[in-house]
C-alpha cells in the first residue's frame, strides 16, 4: 500500500501542546545560551587589542571599557560616568562634538590617526596618542539610537616612529643642503629640531680655550626677541658648568627636566644669560650633547614654553638622533673648511713665491739697472763738482785783476791833470760792468754746486728787509741800465729771512729784468702779501716783451734761458732763476710771475713775516 493510501486510511496524529514546564525549561535554556554569547562577547570585548567604550544615552555615560581602553586611561575607573566627566581633557578638540553629531544623525565616524591629548594620571599632564577611531551608534528594539560603540586602534607608536624617520630624513637632507657652510649648517640644525620637537633652542659649541661655550645657532619664534638673547648671549658666553647647555657640556649626559621652575632656573643662570631669557616662558627643557671625534663638542638644547608639554624619553631620543646627525654635519663642514683654508693657504703660498720669484728677478734686474745709473750718476755728478769748482776758482782769479785795474784807470783818470782820453771813461765802465757780469756768474755757479751737495747755509732770522732791498739796488750801482731801477719801498718791513741770501736772490731778479727789458724802467716794490696776513712781498716789474705762456713755468729751472732773442753773453748761463726759487723756498716762501701777451714781465717773492715786530732803531744782523 501506498504512503498516500495509508493517509487517506489512517488520519494523522494530533500535535501535543507542550506544557508550562516545558516552555520554561526551554526558556531558561536560550537565556543560558544567550548569556553564555554575551558574556562570550564581552570577553572578546575586554580582550580586544583594539580600543572599545560603549556609551548609552545623548551624554554618552560609559557603560564598558575594555582593557586596552583602561591601558590608554591608565586603569582609573570610569564607568558610569559620562565621557566629559571621565576625559575632561578631550574639551575642545572636538571629540565630543563628533560623538553627539553620531548619536544625532546615527552616521558613523571612521578617523585615521587622529591625535587625542589625554591625561592619563589624571593630574593635569598632557599626552598625545594617535587613534584609528570608529563611532557607530547602537539602536534599541524599536529602532531608535540609544548609544554609541567607540572603537580605536592605538597607532601612537607607529606614528611616532614614521614621523621620526620623516624627521630624522628631513633633517638629514637639511644638513646635507648645508653642509659646506658651517654657519648655515648650524642654524638649519637649531631650526629643524625646534620644528620638530621644541618652542625654541640653542646651539652651543665649546671655544678652543675648554672654558666657555660660543652661541653657534638660536631658534626663537619672535625676530626681535632672537636678536635680542641671541646679542646677550654673544656678548657674554656660558661658561663650562653653567646652565642646561653647561651642564650637558661638562657631564657629557643629556640633561631633561619635564617640568621646570622657570624662576628658578633662571636665577641660577649668570646675569647675562639670566637677562636674555627674562621674557621666556620656560616649563620643559631638553639638552644633549654633540659628539665630534670622541670628545663632547658642544650641547643641542630646546624648551617647551607651554605647560602640560613636557619632553619625553621618546623625544630625547630623537633629539639625540638629531644631534648625532647633526654632530657629524658640523664635523664634516670643520673638515670641509680646514681642508678649503689649507687648500687657499697653499694656493696662496705658492702664488706668493711666484710673485715673490718674479719680483727678486726683476729686483735684481732694477739692481743691477740702478747701481749702473747710479754709477753714471756719482760719476757725472762728481764731474760737474769738479767743473764748477775749478770754473768758478779759475774764473775768479782773473776777474780780480779786471776789478784792480780797472779801478786803477779809474783812480788816474779822475787824478790826470791831463785828463783821460775821449774813450778812457767808457772802456773802463765796460771793463767794470763785464767784471760784474762775470762776478755774478760765479756767484751763481758756486751757489748751485752747493744746492746740489745740499750745502747751501740758509739762516732765516727776524729783520728789516728794507734795508737788505737796499744793499740790493746798491750792488748794481756799476751795472749798465742800473739808472733805469726805481724803487717803491715801505720805511720798514720785518721779515723772517736770511739777509744774505735774500739780497742775492733779489739781485738776480734785478738783473734778469734789466737785461731782458734793456729800453724799459725797472720797478722794485715791497710790502705785505695779498691775502691772509704773516708773509711779506718783494715785486720786481719790467715793461720788456715778457715771456710766452709756454715758458712761464720753466724759467724757475736750471740752465733753461727762454726763447728771447737776445745775444748769448747777455742771455747768461740760466741759473739766476733757480738760484732764487731754491733760496726762497729753502726759507718758507714762494715765488711766482705774471706776464701778459702785451709785454711786460712781474716776477715776485714771497717771505714769511717776522715772528715779532721789529723795535725801533734795531739794527738787522
Amino acid at each position: 500500500m501506498t504512503a498516500r493510501r495509508r493517509s487517506q486510511i489512517i488520519p494523522p496524529r494530533r500535535a501535543i501542546p507542550p506544557t508550562a514546564a516545558a516552555l520554561a525549561t526551554e526558556r531558561d535554556r536560550a537565556l543560558a545560551i544567550a548569556q553564555a554569547e554575551r558574556e562570550r562577547l564581552r570577553d572578546m570585548v575586554m580582550q580586544s587589542s583594539a580600543s572599545i567604550a560603549v556609551l548609552r544615552g545623548p551624554t554618552h555615560v560609559l557603560e564598558l571599557v575594555n582593557l586596552a581602553y583602561q591601558r590608554i586611561i591608565n586603569g582609573r575607573q570610569v564607568v558610569g560616568k559620562t565621557v566629559r566627566q571621565a576625559l575632561p581633557a578631550l574639551e575642545g578638540q572636538g571629540f565630543f562634538e563628533q560623538l553627539d553629531s553620531v548619536y544625532a544623525t546615527g552616521q558613523p565616524f571612521v578617523g585615521t590617526e587622529i591625535p587625542m591629548q589625554i591625561d592619563p594620571l589624571g593630574d593635569g599632564t598632557l599626552e598625545t596618542v594617535y587613534l584609528n577611531s570608529v563611532y557607530q551608534a547602537t539602536r534599541d528594539p524599536w529602532g531608535a539610537i540609544d548609544g554609541i560603540v567607540a572603537q580605536g586602534v592605538d597607532v601612537t607608536a607607529q606614528v611616532r616612529t614614521r614621523r621620526r624617520t620623516e624627521q630624522l630624513a628631513g633633517a638629514a637632507e637639511a644638513f646635507a643642503r648645508a653642509e659646506l657652510d658651517l654657519p648655515a649648517l648650524m642654524d638649519a640644525i637649531v631650526r629643524r629640531v625646534t620644528e620638530a620637537i621644541g618652542d625654541a633652542g640653542t646651539l652651543h659649541l665649546l671655544r678652543s680655550d675648554g672654558q666657555t661655550l660660543a652661541l653657534e645657532a638660536l631658534s626663537c619664534p619672535e625676530p626681535d626677541e632672537q636678536a635680542r638673547i641671541r646679542r646677550l648671549m654673544r656678548d657674554a658666553p656660558l661658561r663650562v658648568g653653567e646652565g642646561i647647555s653647561g651642564r650637558v657640556v661638562q657631564t657629557g649626559n643629556v640633561v631633561r627636566v619635564a617640568e621646570l621652575d622657570g624662576e628658578a632656573y633662571r636665577a641660577a643662570l649668570p646675569p647675562s644669560s639670566r637677562a636674555a631669557l627674562e621674557h621666556v616662558a620656560i616649563h620643559s627643557v631638553l639638552g644633549v650633547p654633540l659628539r665630534t671625534g670622541g670628545r663632547v663638542a658642544g650641547a643641542l638644547t630646546l624648551w617647551r614654553s607651554r605647560r602640560g608639554r613636557p619632553y619625553t624619553t621618546e623625544d630625547q631620543a630623537l633629539l639625540q638622533d638629531l644631534a648625532d646627525r647633526a654632530a657629524l654635519a658640523v664635523d664634516n663642514a670643520r673638515l670641509y673648511e680646514a681642508e678649503r683654508a689649507a687648500r687657499a693657504a697653499a694656493e696662496a703660498a705658492l702664488e706668493a713665491a711666484r710673485e715673490a720669484e718674479v719680483a727678486r728677478e726683476a729686483a735684481l734686474r732694477n739692481l743691477a739697472q740702478r747701481e749702473a745709473e747710479a754709477a753714471s750718476l756719482r760719476e757725472l755728478a762728481r764731474l760737474k763738482d769738479e767743473f764748477l769748482g775749478t770754473i768758478s776758482h779759475e774764473l775768479r782769479t782773473p776777474l780780480q785783476v779786471i776789478y784792480g785795474y780797472a779801478e786803477l784807470l779809474q783812480l788816474r783818470i779822475r787824478t790826470s791833470r791831463a785828463g783821460p782820453g775821449p774813450d778812457v771813461p767808457a772802456l773802463a765802465g765796460r771793463i767794470l760792468a763785464s767784471a760784474g757780469e762775470l762776478a755774478g756768474m760765479v756767484d751763481s755757479l758756486l751757489d748751485f754746486s752747493q744746492m746740489e751737495r745740499g750745502e747751501l747755509a740758509i739762516r732765516p732770522q727776524d729783520v728789516d728787509l728794507v734795508p737788505v732791498l737796499h744793499d740790493a739796488v746798491a750792488a748794481l750801482g756799476r751795472q749798465p741800465g742800473a739808472e733805469r731801477l726805481v724803487t717803491q719801498l715801505p720805511d720798514a718791513l720785518p721779515a723772517c729771512a736770511d739777509p744774505i741770501h735774500t739780497a742775492q736772490a733779489v739781485t738776480h731778479l734785478l738783473v734778469n729784468a734789466l737785461t731782458y727789458a734793456p729800453d724799459s724802467p725797472v720797478m722794485l716794490r715791497a710790502g705785505p702779501a695779498p691775502g691772509p696776513p704773516g708773509a711779506v712781498r718783494v715785486e720786481v716789474e719790467d715793461g720788456g716783451p715778457g715771456i710766452p705762456r709756454a715758458e712761464q713755468a720753466r724759467v724757475w729751472e736750471r740752465f733753461y734761458r727762454g726763447s728771447t732773442r737776445l745775444t748769448a753773453p747777455e742771455r747768461g748761463a740760466g741759473l739766476g732763476l733757480a738760484v732764487v726759487k731754491a733760496v726762497v723756498e729753502a726759507q718758507g716762501g714762494r715765488v711766482g710771475l705774471v706776464s701778459g701777451p702785451n709785454g711786460g714781465s712781474h716776477f715776485w717773492l714771497e717771505l714769511p713775516a717776522a715772528s715779532e715786530p721789529l723795535l725801533p732803531g734795531t739794527d738787522r744782523p
